[in-house]
């Protein structure tokens, strides 16, 4: 039973931080877009 917690307890963790990632990720290439958008009418 422990186990079982222990072992859906790794799959949450590990799902969150691939979430987490891929939204820094996305974050990120928001981001880089916004700036060159800005810097396109800036110019």
């Amino acid at each position: 039973m422990h186990i079982f917690f222990f072992f859906r307890a790794c799959i949450i963790s590990g799902s969150t931080t691939i979430f987490t990632f891929m939204f820094k990720l996305c974050a990120l290439f928001v981001n880089v877009l916004l700036s060159n958008l800005s810097r396109q009418q800036f110019q």
